[in-house]
């Protein structure tokens, strides 16, 4: 096993993990995910501090989704996860009715630096932005799709 976790094995067959939930839009599941996705991101190599960061960018995206998601009667969030050595992806849907425009969010900053400057709405964004390679975020009448992708590091 190398310094990332990773067994020789893993790197002889490149495996990859594909999970997929529904889960109900309420706020206690965010957790359970959040947990599971700690382990997954360890499972491929991540270090703890890099799951830690994965982990809080899909917890944001998740609270959103909770939040938008709710409709008449039981609403729920889809969530997508594909994970190798390469790196993890996941994807966060709603069939929220609330519409938004992403591009009023301001650009990633270091998300330790202050945000004083900045309402309490779209702060979680910028953390995903910021914990994240990549953040595309779609928003249509049936809903909103957030896809986060996290590349990882070669070893030292």
């Amino acid at each position: 096993m190398d310094e990332r976790g990773t067994t020789p094995e893993m790197a002889s067959v490149g495996i990859r993990w594909i999970e997929s939930v529904e889960m109900p839009a309420r706020p206690e599941y965010v957790g359970v995910v959040r947990r599971r996705l700690k382990g997954l991101a360890h499972d491929v190599g991540f270090t703890d501090d890099e799951g830690v960061e994965i982990a809080i960018a899909v917890s944001e995206a998740l609270s959103n989704a909770v939040e938008h998601a709710r409709t008449a009667g039981e609403a729920s969030v889809d969530i997508c996860c594909t994970a190798d050595l390469e790196g993890i992806e996941v994807v966060v849907r709603d069939q929220g009715a609330i519409q938004w425009n992403p591009g009023v969010v301001p650009e990633a900053t270091d998300p330790l630096d202050s945000l004083e400057g900045l309402s309490q709405r779209g702060r979680g964004l910028i953390h995903m932005q910021a914990f994240m390679d990549e953040m595309e975020i779609h928003v249509s009448p049936e809903g909103t799709e957030v896809r986060l992708r996290r590349r990882r590091k070669p070893a030292n």
